[in-house]
């Protein structure tokens, strides 16, 4: 038990502490009471060891860079129980995105955009950089790439993105929700949802995404990244029922729904029927079919009211 609130406290003050308190306090981690020691999977004969080696890590991704903080795990995480393996594993993904973050102040700079286009497969060929570039920005691309960033290339510019695939290596050590946390981060971080004008994956792969974060929520209730994936179900939510920007789910001139995105929510709702995203996309595309497979305010009105509602009560459960 002291081992338990040492590691609460640890994280609590660390950068990702917000993700430990979940939406009734702080009783349960994924599930797991962590009032009664004895329910949670605690390697008791080591704790002093690992509380000091937790201690550590926070240390680290709060001060060093990514590929430390790797080195760290790599080291480590032999020692450590699921649930270590679990707090250690989302406090990296957070030092990726802090260091995302502090990367892309200079690469959206001319002189490292041009250097990069140089560079650009997806696998750093650093070779490819013309020799008129500076040895600083050789050595900046190159700490990028040994901190575990890949490069994405879209409308001519070149940006970053973690390599959050690269943590499947943890798998055996982590547990389910931890594990379908990072598919769902993978996949929105290598192909992005849209750009600032328009949906970048097809609407198949949105209906996937839409139900598969649905799927974690219902399932991992109690995850500490419950919201995180919340927060990702109702963005994609929102897409699939409205559009963004530039993609409409309609055709401008006639407001008639477009041919493509009728095929995917009939096969949504076909096969996802028992689905809160099904029943959603049912009730929507009633509306739409009362005007003629036209989408008019009223539909695009009940969109926007669901969307709403599912932000203030952070579940699926609506009531009327």
């Amino acid at each position: 038990m002291k081992r338990m609130i040492i590691i609460i406290s640890i994280i609590a003050l660390s950068l990702i502490g917000v993700y430990f308190f979940n939406r009734d306090g702080i009783d349960k981690i994924d599930g797991k009471n962590i009032k009664n020691s004895s329910e949670v999977d605690l390697k008791d004969e080591n704790d002093d060891e690992i509380i000091n080696t937790l201690n550590t890590f926070n240390s680290i991704v709060k001060n060093k860079k990514p590929s430390l903080a790797k080195k760290f795990i790599d080291d480590n995480i032999n020692d450590f129980s699921q649930l270590d393996a679990d707090i250690i594993i989302t406090m990296y993904v957070d030092s990726l995105r802090k260091y995302q973050d502090i990367y892309s102040e200079k690469i959206f700079t001319w002189e490292y955009q041009i250097a990069l286009l140089d560079a650009y497969d997806k696998s750093y060929n650093l070779d490819k950089i013309s020799k008129e570039y500076s040895e600083e920005i050789k050595k900046y691309l190159n700490s990028m790439k040994e901190d575990g960033f890949l490069l994405s290339y879209n409308e001519g510019i070149i940006s970053i993105f973690p390599d959050y695939g690269g943590l499947k290596e943890y798998n055996s050590y982590l547990s389910e929700s931890i594990k379908d946390y990072i598919d769902i981060i993978s996949r929105e971080s290598s192909e992005g949802l849209a750009t600032d004008t328009e949906i970048k994956i097809t609407w198949d792969e949105l209906s996937y995404r839409v139900l598969n974060t649905e799927k974690y929520i219902i399932r991992y209730s109690d995850s500490i990244k419950y919201d995180e994936i919340y927060d990702l179900y109702l963005m994609y939510l929102k897409t699939f029922l409205s559009g963004f920007n530039d993609t409409a789910i309609y055709y401008w001139n006639t407001k008639m729904i477009r041919n493509d995105v009728l095929q995917v929510y009939n096969k949504t709702i076909i096969h996802n029927k028992t689905t809160f995203t099904a029943k959603v996309l049912s009730d929507y595309m009633e509306l739409i079919e009362r005007d003629d497979n036209k989408v008019e305010e009223v539909a695009l009105n009940y969109a926007s009211n669901i969307i709403d509602r599912l932000d203030e009560s952070r579940t699926l459960k609506l009531t009327e």
